[in-house]
């Protein structure tokens, strides 16, 4: 666009310049370019210009239809975005009933093993604060805590006072002989 503008500008001031010295430079010297020259030339330039502007044109076009194609394939992701989201949505709902029959089912299943006759072996507890069981039956410490306190989040009590012989990841086996405190909440 600059070159185009630079050629009109060009034109006019050589028209302007070749009207008012044609006379003055045909008389004097053939100094200045013909008038048929300078028409043909901006002619030439005028029709390079066109080209030009037809190339940029079409790259216009092209990178038009470029464009478009990027917008659909972005509509095309976010739809499916979309779709994934409502999927997850499903599936996150599935996670939380599941989950709340499978806490359902935790509870009864502890019901029952702490309904089973005598499942760990009890120590005498008369000089201690504390007692001793073995662990049997392929107990956990929820299990335990639900039998000695009523309520398997007391688990903690029993990981705290066996810190040396509990992981991190309050796992348990048979045969260990864990302390059990002897607090308010505590049932024989």
């Amino acid at each position: 666009m600059k070159l185009f503008i630079f050629l009109l500008c060009l034109l006019n001031f050589l028209s302007a310049e070749t009207n008012s010295s044609m006379k003055k430079s045909c008389e004097d010297s053939q100094e200045l370019v013909p008038k048929k020259y300078v028409e043909n030339e901006f002619k030439t330039i005028l029709y390079k210009v066109k080209i030009y502007k037809k190339e940029k044109d079409t790259e216009i076009i092209a990178l038009r239809k470029k464009l478009n194609s990027k917008e659909e394939k972005i509509k095309e992701l976010h739809r499916q975005l979309t779709l994934v989201k409502e999927q997850l949505r499903e599936k996150k709902k599935m996670i939380v009933s599941l989950n709340e029959k499978l806490n359902e089912n935790i509870v009864s299943s502890t019901e029952e093993i702490v309904d089973e006759e005598e499942v760990v072996d009890i120590e005498d507890k008369s000089s201690h604060d504390w007692i001793k069981v073995t662990v049997e039956n392929n107990l956990n410490i929820y299990d335990l805590a639900l039998k000695y306190y009523g309520d398997s989040q007391e688990y903690e009590k029993i990981y705290i006072a066996n810190k040396n012989i509990i992981g991190q990841d309050y796992q348990i086996e048979n045969g260990m002989i864990l302390k059990i405190p002897i607090t308010e909440n505590f049932i024989e």
